[in-house]
């Protein structure tokens, strides 16, 4: 049985995850879309898990990394794998792992409890900051702020849901856009100019074609990918990179490996097609 992970609020809902059931099926596959908490009641060691919709799992960390861990424990096949998860789940880990390569990535600063808003925003060069949790996604309590008060607010916010925070500095070319870079199996299938609407105006997202892509970008997420194959001996199956424009360059803003929306609904259909095709040729090794 093939399992799609979603989650309570989004399971069968999420056209995303109905598309890859139906492909899978007509190849003769059972496959089941589920939310993630009931998984382990009924998983065999035959099984695979493929996450999807599982937004909204940092709500329920403890549980989701129990989960995780007994997929590992009970050697599950999954997409992506559970190490990759796990790098993933800490934006502090991955990005100066990311860092490290020289990757080109927004500036950001891990607060501590005694950190000042003068000292971060003089580090990152900025009087506006962009303070999000450690672990989080969805836009989960992703705050813009301007003044000591509102980073003193917004940070005990963050820690009274027991996360950690990390600043970043606010870049006015987010009203342009995020950036988002699709990935299948390290091969780049498209991009997507994504406007989530958390710290600027929400607007539809538009498909950028393969073709139309930066070479900036191109370039910088191949040499991601191969950062990451060389780090877990292989390339995780599903990939979304997130960029922001800086002048004439791009910097990386988040990389994606945990449960990444791929837009399948904004993309032509040939483009869903092969990008389908592309992640069951995978799946089904």
């Amino acid at each position: 049985m093939i399992y799609i992970a979603s989650s309570q609020k989004h399971n069968g809902k999420i056209q995303e995850d109905l598309w890859i059931k139906e492909n899978l099926t007509e190849l003769g596959f059972s496959v089941e879309i589920i939310p993630w908490t009931k998984l382990p009641s009924i998983l065999g060691p035959d099984d695979q898990v493929i996450f999807k919709s599982i937004w909204g799992y940092h709500q329920e960390l403890n549980a989701f990394t129990e989960f995780i861990s007994f997929l590992e424990t009970k050697d599950i096949k999954t997409v992506n794998e559970i190490r990759v998860i796990k790098w993933n789940l800490e934006k502090s880990n991955y990005l100066r792992d990311i860092q490290r390569e020289n990757i080109p990535i927004v500036d950001f600063a891990i607060l501590k409890d005694e950190s000042r808003y003068n000292e971060i925003s003089d580090s990152l060069g900025t009087e506006t900051l962009v303070l999000k949790p450690l672990i989080g996604g969805s836009g989960y309590n992703i705050f813009k702020v301007t003044n000591e008060k509102e980073f003193n607010t917004t940070v005990s916010r963050i820690k009274d849901q027991r996360k950690g925070t990390i600043a970043q500095p606010f870049l006015n070319s987010i009203d342009s856009g995020e950036i988002s870079v699709m990935i299948i199996g390290g091969d780049i299938q498209y991009g997507m100019r994504r406007f989530p609407g958390i710290i600027a105006e929400k607007k539809s997202a538009e498909y950028i074609s393969l073709r139309s892509l930066s070479r900036k970008i191109e370039d910088i997420s191949s040499k991601t990918v191969s950062y990451l194959e060389n780090r877990f001996g292989n390339t995780p199956t599903i990939i979304r990179l997130d960029y922001l424009q800086l002048d004439d360059s791009y910097k990386l803003l988040e990389c994606e490996v945990i449960d990444p929306d791929l837009y399948f609904r904004k993309i032509p259909d040939s483009v869903r097609s092969d990008t389908i095709r592309a992640l069951l040729k995978i799946i089904l090794k």
